[in-house]
């Protein structure tokens, strides 16, 4: 009878450590400027609305291909890849590009970003907040 105690006691202890160890709090830090702080990580990340298969037909259909033609692009391809902020009611701004190859690609990925929709915000601790996300676009160019 001790023993069956002992173990049931033993499987209620570990079955609370085990509980308390999948519950998140929510950081003291998160609460007090959630607002304006944006986070470097997060449970979620920003997104496109629809996802990426929407991501992707967006940019087949808004991307101008044609300027970095226009401005002597050689073969080859390029991903260039954006920074920018999406805050927490998933409005898009600070744009920076980390590649610089130029041609205009840079600047016409950024184009075409700025004229797309809110994107979903990232989530942290079941919240929206402020965050950063980086996007690639390869462009391909064979031109003869």
């Amino acid at each position: 009878m001790n023993k069956f105690i002992l173990s049931f006691a033993s499987f209620l202890l570990l079955s609370t450590l085990c509980l308390s160890q999948t519950k998140h709090e929510i950081p003291q830090e998160d609460t007090l400027d959630s607002l304006t702080k944006i986070f470097m990580v997060v449970d979620q990340e920003a997104k496109f609305p629809g996802g990426s298969e929407a991501w992707r037909k967006f940019v087949q259909k808004n991307l101008k291909l044609k300027e970095p033609v226009k401005n002597g692009v050689p073969d080859g391809n390029y991903q260039v890849i954006i920074t920018f902020k999406v805050t927490n009611e998933g409005k898009i701004s600070e744009f920076i590009p980390e590649t610089k190859f130029g041609y205009g690609m840079e600047d016409e990925v950024i184009k075409m970003i700025k004229k797309g929709p809110d994107w979903e915000p990232a989530i942290r601790y079941g919240r929206k907040v402020n965050s950063i996300k980086t996007q690639r676009v390869t462009f391909m160019y064979a031109i003869k």
